[in-house]
């Protein structure tokens, strides 16, 4: 079965090869599973109602052990939902994969490098389902650093003081 699933506005059928493969080394010598599913609607759901249902028809992860993820990209509402299973939801909290949206897969999304932003977030999802914490917080950490960074500068030297707000529990683009 394929780990990518994606319109080929979204990213090339060469991005679409390098990530399955990607995602199918790391399934086969670890048993998790990274399914990265980019639609075109959510058909009226919400972000991670879409992404569990998925999860549940597709059987994402190893049979019977509860341990996969998705990474669901629906580039026309401007939705990105990281669902990680049952078995990953203690390594992989709805903070940490908000940390890697705000500072990994937007970043690269704002500049147009889709397989950038997908390959790099895959990274740390896989170092946080392998319970290399340490490892992805180091990568999460540098990424956060050059925001603060930029942040500051930007309060220092004025900006736009005008403010944005999430209402919802899932992240837009």
């Amino acid at each position: 079965s394929s780990d990518v699933c994606s319109s080929d506005l979204f990213l090339s059928s060469e991005e679409i090869n390098l990530l399955e493969k990607k995602l199918d080394e790391f399934s086969r010598s670890t048993s998790n599973q990274i399914c990265i599913v980019i639609v075109d609607s959510l058909n009226g759901l919400d972000p991670s109602q879409f992404a569990a249902l998925l999860g549940n028809k597709w059987g994402i992860g190893m049979e019977g052990t509860n341990n996969g993820i998705i990474l669901l990209i629906c580039p026309s509402s401007r939705d990105i939902f990281i669902s990680p299973a049952n078995r990953l939801q203690g390594a992989i909290p709805d903070m940490r994969a908000k940390q890697i949206i705000d500072n990994i897969i937007l970043p690269s999304f704002k500049k147009s490098e889709n397989l950038k932003g997908l390959d790099e977030a895959t990274d740390v999802l896989m170092l946080l389902a392998k319970g290399e914490i340490n490892k992805a917080d180091k990568r999460l950490k540098k990424k956060d650093e050059l925001w603060k960074t930029i942040l500051l500068l930007i309060i220092i030297f004025g900006g736009d003081r005008k403010s944005t707000r999430l209402n919802s529990s899932h992240i837009t683009i």
